[in-house]
């Protein structure tokens, strides 16, 4: 049974408690440990009741700092992750190897969120394959992106974008999105 139960201050054996009874709300209050008053409220008085007493509570002390937003803590497109299972969805990778990642699958509705990265010497517009958030982490190790991964994997998607300003058919204006915010830095 959940049980909510508050202290009075100046004598912690005086207190007040509110639980489910049944369909209704019951709020007990006890006086050095003995029940003196018992109040019976249906959901809907027990919450205007709750919202009263949290007024008065702003009220008094301007109210509780509202929740900041949390940020999306997921990789994206450009980050460096290390690879911690072997053969991750067949992917040709093993525990330990570093990738980068060219795209992301969050949308996923029948299983697990992936990320997308081109195997060694892959190109964009070859086949990347997906592995699961479970089976990467993030290189703490390298967190300013300068290291010879992925300076190489900036650089091929660099030639990549040349190619397809040089006319080049093989990208999709998502690539070329995703290929710039990565080349801008963003969530690098």
């Amino acid at each position: 049974m959940t049980e909510y139960k508050i202290e009075c201050q100046s004598d912690l054996r005086d207190t007040l408690e509110a639980f489910r009874d049944g369909g209704d709300i019951a709020l007990y209050s006890r006086q050095d440990g003995t029940l003196k008053v018992s109040v019976y409220a249906s959901p809907a008085d027990a919450r205007t009741f709750a919202r009263g007493i949290l007024a008065l509570a702003d009220e008094m002390d301007g109210g509780e700092e509202t929740a900041k937003p949390t940020t999306d803590s997921r990789p994206k497109v450009g980050d460096i992750l290390r690879i911690t299972e072997d053969y991750p969805r067949n992917a040709p990778v093993e525990v330990g190897d570093v990738i980068t990642v060219t795209a992301v699958d969050y949308d996923n509705l029948s299983g697990p969120d992936h990320i997308r990265f081109l195997a060694d010497g892959d190109k964009p517009g070859d086949y990347q394959w997906f592995v699961p958030l479970s089976a990467v982490e993030p290189v703490a190790d390298e967190p300013d992106g300068t290291s010879a991964t992925a300076k190489s994997s900036r650089a091929r998607l660099l030639e990549a974008a040349m190619d397809a300003m040089s006319g080049s058919n093989t990208y999709t204006a998502s690539d070329l999105i995703e290929l710039a915010d990565y080349l801008a830095g963003e969530g690098a």
